[in-house]
C-alpha cells in the first residue's frame, strides 16, 4: 500500500479552504436575505406611493402650521401668567378682606357680649330697686 504524506501546510491549506467556503457560503445567505428585505420594502414603497407622496406633499403645510403655532405660544405663555398673576392679587385681596372681616365680627360679638352683660346687671338692678319700692310701699 502506498503511504500519503499530508504536510501540516497541506492540513492548513485544506483548514483554510474550508474557512472559506463556509464564509461565501454565509455571505451568499447573508445576500439572500438582503436581497428579500430590499424587495418587502421595494414593494411596501410601491403599494404605498400614493400615500406616501401625499405624506411628502403635506409636510410643507405642517410645517407651517407648527411654525404659527409655535410663535403663538410665547403669547399665550405670557397671558397665562398675567391671569395667574392677577388671580393670585385676588385672592391675597381676598384673604385680606376675610381677615379684617374675621376681626370686625370678633370684635362686634365681644362688644354684644360686653353690652348684654350690662343689660343684664342693669335688669337686675331695676329689678332690686323695683323690689326695694314694693317693700317700702307695703310697710
Amino acid at each position: 500500500m502506498d503511504k500519503i504524506t499530508i504536510t501540516l501546510i497541506d492540513l492548513l491549506y485544506i483548514l483554510l479552504f474550508l474557512l472559506v467556503a463556509a464564509l461565501i457560503v454565509y455571505l451568499i445567505i447573508a445576500l439572500k436575505n438582503i436581497t428579500s428585505t430590499v424587495k418587502g420594502i421595494n414593494n411596501l414603497v410601491t403599494s404605498n406611493s400614493e400615500d406616501i407622496s401625499k405624506v411628502i406633499g403635506t409636510l410643507p403645510k405642517i410645517t407651517k402650521n407648527l411654525e404659527k403655532t409655535t410663535d403663538k405660544v410665547p403669547v399665550i405663555v405670557d397671558s397665562i401668567n398675567t391671569v395667574v398673576s392677577d388671580l393670585k392679587r385676588s385672592v391675597d385681596t381676598v384673604t385680606d378682606t376675610v381677615d379684617v372681616m374675621g376681626a370686625a365680627v370678633s370684635k362686634t360679638t365681644l362688644d354684644i357680649t360686653e353690652k348684654a352683660d350690662l343689660v343684664t346687671e342693669y335688669i337686675s338692678l331695676g329689678v332690686e330697686i323695683i323690689k326695694s319700692i314694693i317693700a317700702a310701699l307695703k310697710k
